[in-house]
């Protein structure tokens, strides 16, 4: 039997113990040298680090322990036959860090440049290409009178760790750029080199300087201070610039909003913000952050919502600080005119006016600001004029606040009545006569007694001998009358209006006829002289006229008045008469004149004619301006009434024409116009007027753009030299004062409407946004129903096509959905006498509610989840006695909001 015997020192535990760091990663390295003769052994390892201990098993491990510490390695060696031995070491690992930093350089042509450069011990350095690399044993590798530009691939290792890098070594020109001196407002922190370059080497020298090797320090001084830096393409080059710059330590601007921090105003109260001192620039925002102003004094106008304005001020020196205002809103007292106001009257009447009776104060003025009375009703005494405004105020108590409405009081139409056929009515003795007059309204004649002839329009009289005075009294629908005065005159001398004066000389030529019409309604008898009816009626003819004789005429009216003359006939021989033209001008300009002579041998009167027209008497035709291609035809006639006639043609050389085009334009639009000759021909000339506005002139046509209504005028001339003009207005339309758009009222609870509208006329056409909570987007006064604050937008195109926009906003109120909102009253009487009658809950922003009813010993004598429900202190039907009632009542409010509440309800009779 073998027999194994363990010999002093065998086994002896020993090993080795080594460490290195990469990637900022401890790692130990165990390997055991222990010395034993047998050949099989176990080697077991515990490495306790951390706070935890690892078990191992083999001859040698690397091992990561995570950083440097303190470790305890207990190794035991274990041989075939059970014996053992065991090393402990408790040590510090204390490694180098693998960190290899690499450098790009820029550099002065032939300068001497590092390649690269480390202190970490037994490591190996490749450098390619290694041309001229030299190294200094020290760790340094080096490259002497560098020019060029050079990529090095740099490998580095210490046999553990391994780690890699292209370094770029460049030459350039001396470093250059500029410090600007810096300004430090207050306290702040100030950038030395903000925009520098960090690439370059920089040394910097001066006052709170941590590294001055830094690229862009940042300081804060008390004062103003000097810095200096020197700045190098790279550390020890010999390209480099020196410079300084300063540090200007200025105040943070101090100051204060005028008048004072908080301001309350009313609606249209215009208020003015300044600074308390001047700066360098003022920005003023709003609370939403919209740019107010600009300049030292702020004019806020019409306000409608508190709001909070900053003022944003910078020195000269770009320091800035900022300052606030709290502006609070208080809205306007409400004006409502009440029912029984009474603004229209007939003349004289008392008008009565009344407002819906408020809190507030009241008065009334005229509109010359003469105080009319105070309090909610005026009494206007004996109105005499129409459109009489009067102005009532109202006056906020607590912020005095005013509103101020007009009321226009206007008279009832007097009766419209045409009282002239009742002027001058003159008849003869006991004519007949009806009297009419043209009116809808009430008519009634008078006597001069004050008896009434007749009731109606129309007034019938007869068998008036002398003259009487007559009233007419008409009256409107409204109970406004008006009256008149008015004589019928009789006058023996009243003959019938007819013109016979053409019967006052009657020559004809000899042996001609004669025929004559009086034109007249009434009767007509023609007599000889002898008193013989020669005709009846209006015309008469007497035929071959050859010796002088005397006629009698009568015209007798409807009325029997009768007018009676006599007229004398004559005849005259004959004449010989010639017309000679002496004009060669046959071309005339249209619209000019020309001038045409005539030559007779009698004393004759020349009448000139075209056509059937005459266009003037005289033995000259002067400035007589034709139209057209016309014959001239000259009538000579003598003493007798014989005449004589000849013609003379002329050509008219047409230069008339129009402007036609666009008429109206939106502003900033273009018209185009053209001028249209009445002849077209090659050879003209035009010129148009004005031509400031004139953007294209194509001769016959130009195009315009005018900034208002302007009359453009065309001076044409043709080919014969004829000129003419015509002119033309272009109307600039649309909107020139900005479109005010309101919502009445301006704030509504949830559930309600406000009715938007705009100062523009109904007329045009109108599109709001959004248009979910519209009645009608298209209404020039919509209701609007918003479920939120929200601002509507409108456009509105008036009749000639032309836009503009406008914006307002309702403010939404929410319900809070508690005793503010809701009502829940503690007795009610249910007897019949129509007062408080019903238990009911009373609010407007109920969506949902359960309401259930225990008498005093618990049992439910109501219970209802009608939004409307009311009990009526009934049980099945019968009426319960007075008593002490308990409640429980849950509601939702529209907004989703939920109210629950107990409580007690006493039921009296």
């Amino acid at each position: 039997v073998d027999v194994a015997v363990s010999r002093p020192g065998d086994p002896t535990a020993n090993f080795t113990l080594d460490s290195y760091n990469c990637n900022a990663e401890t790692i130990i390295l165990l390997d055991q040298t222990s010395i034993t003769t047998r050949d099989s052994v176990e080697h077991i390892w515990l490495v306790s680090h951390s706070g935890i201990t690892d078990t191992l098993y083999g001859e040698s491990h690397e091992l990561d322990i995570g950083m440097d510490q303190d470790i305890s390695i207990s190794y035991e060696i274990i041989t075939d036959i059970g014996c053992n031995d065991i090393k402990l070491l408790d040590t510090t690992i204390v490694t180098n860090d693998f960190v290899v930093e690499y450098e790009d350089k820029i550099i002065c042509d032939g300068e001497s440049v590092v390649i690269f450069s480390s202190d970490l011990p037994d490591i190996t350095v490749d450098i390619s290409p290694d041309t001229n690399v030299q190294f200094d044993g020290a760790g340094t590798y080096f490259i002497d009178d560098f020019i060029g530009e050079q990529d090095f691939t740099i490998n580095v290792t210490n046999g553990f760790c391994f780690d890699d890098s292209i370094v770029n070594i460049t030459t350039a020109a001396d470093p250059t750029f500029p410090l600007p001196d810096l300004i430090q407002c207050g306290s702040a922190t100030v950038e030395l080199n903000a925009d520098g370059p960090d690439f370059y080497f920089y040394e910097w020298s001066g006052p709170l300087i941590t590294d001055p090797n830094e690229v862009n320090p940042t300081v804060s001084l008390l004062t103003s201070e000097t810095y200096y830096v020197t700045v190098s393409t790279s550390e020890g080059s010999l390209c480099s610039f020196q410079d300084s710059l300063d540090v200007i330590v200025s105040p943070i601007p101090q100051f204060e909003i005028l008048p004072a921090p908080r301001i309350i105003y009313c609606s249209g109260d215009t208020v003015t913000l300044s600074l308390d001192q001047t700066f360098e620039s003022v920005e003023w925002t709003s609370i939403s952050g919209e740019l107010l102003g600009e300049e030292d004094t702020l004019l806020l106008i019409d306000l409608i919502e508190s709001d909070t304005i900053s003022a944003l001020v910078t020195t000269i020196d770009g320091c800035q600080n900022e300052e606030t205002v709290i502006i609070q809103f208080v809205a306007e007292p409400i004006i409502n005119f009440a029912p029984e106001t009474i603004d229209t009257v007939c003349q004289g009447d008392d008008a009565f006016l009344a407002v819906v009776p408020t809190s507030d104060s009241i008065t009334w003025t005229d509109i010359d600001g003469v105080v009319l009375g105070v309090g909610n009703t005026l009494i206007v005494p004996n109105v005499q004029d129409s459109q009489t405004v009067i102005n009532v105020t109202s006056t906020n108590i607590l912020y005095s606040c005013e509103t101020m409405r007009s009321i226009t009081i206007n008279l009832y139409p007097d009766p419209v009545i045409d009282f002239t056929p009742l002027d001058n009515i003159t008849i003869c003795p006991g004519m007949m006569i009806p009297i009419n007059i043209e009116s809808q309204d009430s008519v009634i004649w008078y006597d001069e007694n004050g008896d009434v002839l007749a009731i109606g329009s129309e007034l019938f009289l007869s068998g008036i001998e002398d003259t009487i005075t007559y009233t007419i009294t008409v009256i409107n629908e409204f109970g406004c009358e008006t009256s008149k005065d008015f004589e019928i005159i009789v006058d023996p001398s009243i003959v019938p209006e007819v013109d016979i004066s053409i019967l006052d000389t009657v020559n004809v030529c000899e042996t001609t006829d004669f025929s004559v019409t009086i034109e007249s309604m009434d009767s007509i008898t023609w007599y000889d002289i002898n008193g013989n009816v020669l005709e009846v009626g209006n015309d008469f003819m007497v035929q071959n006229v050859t010796d002088t004789t005397t006629y009698i005429i009568s015209v007798i009216d409807t009325f029997g008045c009768e007018l009676l003359d006599t007229f004398d006939l004559n005849p005259y021989a004959g004449i010989n008469l010639q017309i000679i033209t002496l004009s060669n001008d046959t071309v005339y300009c249209e619209g000019e004149s020309v001038d045409i002579i005539s030559i007779s041998n009698v004393d004759a009167t020349v009448s000139w004619f075209n056509a059937d027209t005459l266009i003037g008497v005289g033995d000259t035709l002067m400035d007589y301006f034709p139209i057209g291609d016309v014959s001239i035809v000259a009538i000579a006639e003598d003493m007798f009434g014989c005449m004589s006639s000849d013609t003379f043609d002329i050509r008219e050389s047409q230069t008339e024409g129009e402007i036609v085009g666009d008429s109206l334009i939106c502003i900033d639009g273009m018209a185009d116009l053209m001028f249209i000759p009445e002849i077209d021909t090659d050879q003209f000339s035009i010129a148009w007027e004005p031509n400031e506005y004139i953007t294209i002139d194509n001769g016959l046509s130009i195009t315009v753009g005018p900034p208002f209504t302007t009359l453009f005028t065309a001076m044409y001339s043709n080919e014969d030299g004829c000129i003419t003009q015509d002119s033309f207005f272009v109307i600039v339309a649309g909107f020139f004062d900005p479109i005010i758009a309101e919502a009445d009222p301006p704030e509504i609870l949830l559930g309600n409407s406000s009715q938007l509208s705009t100062d523009q006329d109904d007329s045009f056409t109108y599109n709001w946004e959004p248009v979910e909570t519209l009645d009608d987007p298209e209404s020039p006064t919509p209701i609007a129903t918003p479920l939120e604050t929200t601002t509507y937008f409108v456009t509105v195109t008036d009749l000639n096509g032309c836009t503009g926009t406008a914006e307002v906003t309702v403010e939404v109120i929410q319900p809070n959905c508690d005793e503010s909102d809701i009502f829940i009253p503690n007795m009610f009487t249910p007897n019949g006498d129509m007062l408080n009658d019903f238990f009911k809950v009373e609010s407007n922003f109920v969506e949902e509610q359960e309401v259930i009813i225990y008498n005093r010993w618990g049992e439910e004598v109501y219970k209802s989840s009608d939004i409307n429900a009311r009990w009526d202190g009934t049980f099945e039907g019968r009426e319960l006695p007075p008593d002490v009632f308990g409640y429980h009542i849950w509601i939702r409010c529209i907004n989703g909001l939920e109210y629950m509440k107990q409580g007690n309800i006493t039921l009296n009779k």
